[in-house]
């Protein structure tokens, strides 16, 4: 690549940095009680190598009063940045960010080495960070982002594998393969389908089922997996425990494998959960439907061609033993393989008669695209969240409780029933503002604070008690909170 070309790419990918840290911590206006609990326990074990459990080191916590086990990718990812840095909203909210671009650098690489050239790279991996799937689920401390950069590094190391024939690019796929189990639920499930898939792969740049090429995939790849037994024990629910229906129907299974692939949902309304999506732009914009089309012929590696098809098509079968139809907030793993169709779509258009108009009309299109759902996300979908979140003045009034506690030498005080409303937040909200002191959680229906507690309420202050500080909500619908004082 000319310095000219380096520079025009760094630019595009820093542009697109700011266009994803744009409002971030605005924009959801709260934080998902999933998205706290996963805070907290980053935060506890940053500072004390011990979980909300007290469990040294846990390989999976659990959280949400005993409901739900946390992957260990996305808790010591955050727990690594906590620690680096410090604990903080915007912080957490940058570790989905972080494994959003390293999976569009991992991309670029993969591209590149397909030897598209710098130009279909760029534009390949610019549309793939232009999908609303991509942007929405960046902005949420989740889980389900934290899968992608496994992803594409296996895909990356089976690619170099093509042209090397080197032994250790299949064993390194097989240990990133294997250790993606460790990061999102739902790769429990995705994982086997995947691996299927290298097995294909493997056979067929072999010419036939050679048994040694396996063994040097499947060996690396079991690694990581060979634990499971122990976690079951010492972890008893937290691997492959995905929720299974209870029974099998056939016409029930081919409706919940091909609902994956319904272009209604993939293009247009995407998840039916308000959270991950607007609900009027897909996981994918409506433009790339037709470079899908046109891609997925334009592939001209066979080898390449068939790793992409095998793990598209066995990707969605372990959906059909789940309960889980049109949430694409879990299906993010085809959005990278979709991104690689895509690209060479792309490509055949702008080889058409050898002109810039055709590409350069398909850019337009999808940036007017994206713009429509950027506009939309950053208006008018955080009103229609504000009845789906926790109140978006909890951090404010978290922070002012914490200023004030400090400022004026008080103990800083939460009311029970404000705690108990948004325990999960709270709890993390405590670890970033009250590193020193924390604050106590009384029952004001039931104790009298001191004279020198402030106290944090979701109730008007009555006597003995004044109102020292109001915080507002932003949108309609979310209690205002108050600081309160004894008189």
């Amino acid at each position: 690549m000319t310095k000219f070309k380096v520079s025009a790419t760094i630019t595009l990918f820093v542009l697109l940095a700011f266009v994803y840290l744009w409002r971030l911590g605005q924009v959801p206006p709260a934080l998902l009680d999933d998205e706290a609990s996963i805070g907290y326990n980053a935060t506890l074990i940053a500072k004390t190598f011990h979980d909300q459990n007290n469990r040294f080191l846990p390989v999976y916590t659990l959280t949400l009063n005993g409901s739900d086990w946390k992957q260990p990718v996305s808790i010591y990812t955050n727990a690594l940045i906590f620690k680096l840095f410090k604990p903080s909203t915007f912080n957490f909210k940058l570790t989905s960010i972080l494994f959003v671009f390293i999976s569009a650098a991992l991309l670029f690489l993969t591209l590149h080495k397909l030897k598209l050239g710098p130009y279909l790279s760029t534009v390949g991996t610019a549309f793939y960070l232009l999908n609303p799937g991509i942007y929405i689920n960046s902005r949420l401390g989740l889980e389900n982002v934290s899968l992608l950069p496994f992803v594409g590094l296996w895909f990356f190391l089976l690619v170099s594998y093509l042209d090397s024939r080197k032994t250790k690019y299949l064993n390194l796929a097989g240990v990133v393969l294997g250790l993606s189990f460790y990061s999102y639920k739902g790769m429990q499930l995705f994982v086997w389908p995947l691996a299927i898939a290298s097995i294909i792969y493997i056979i067929y740049l072999d010419r036939g089922i050679k048994l040694k090429s396996i063994l040097k995939f499947i060996i690396p790849f079991g690694l990581p997996l060979s634990f499971i037994p122990l976690w079951q024990i010492k972890y008893a629910g937290a691997v492959l425990n995905t929720g299974q229906s209870t029974s099998f129907d056939f016409f029930q299974a081919a409706y919940k494998y091909l609902s994956v692939y319904n272009p209604a949902v993939l293009f247009v309304s995407s998840d039916k959960l308000l959270i991950h999506s607007t609900q009027l732009h897909g996981m994918m914009l409506l433009i790339f439907l037709p470079l899908i089309i046109f891609g997925l012929s334009k592939i001209k590696n066979p080898a390449v061609k068939i790793l992409i098809i095998s793990s598209l098509i066995l990707i969605p079968l372990p959906m059909t033993l789940t309960n889980s139809i049109n949430r694409t907030s879990r299906l993010l793993i085809l959005i990278p393989f979709l991104a690689l169709i895509i690209t060479y779509g792309f490509a055949y258009l702008a080889r058409l008669k050898k002109s810039i108009l055709v590409p350069a009309f398909v850019i337009v299109l999808a940036l007017i695209n994206f713009s429509h759902f950027f506009a939309y996300y950053q208006t008018t979908y955080p009103q229609l969240l504000r009845n789906k979140l926790p109140t978006d003045n909890l951090k404010a009034a978290m922070a002012k409780l914490s200023r004030s506690a400090k400022n004026d030498s008080l103990n800083p005080v939460i009311d029970k029933d404000l705690f108990l409303s948004y325990k999960p937040q709270v709890n993390f909200y405590t670890q970033i503002y009250f590193a020193d002191k924390q604050p106590a959680i009384i029952d004001l229906n039931k104790a009298k604070p001191g004279l020198n507690d402030i106290i944090l309420t979701k109730r008007r202050a009555d006597k003995p008690l004044v109102t020292q500080e109001t915080i507002k909500a932003k949108y309609s619908g979310n209690p205002t909170l108050y600081l309160v004082r004894l008189k």
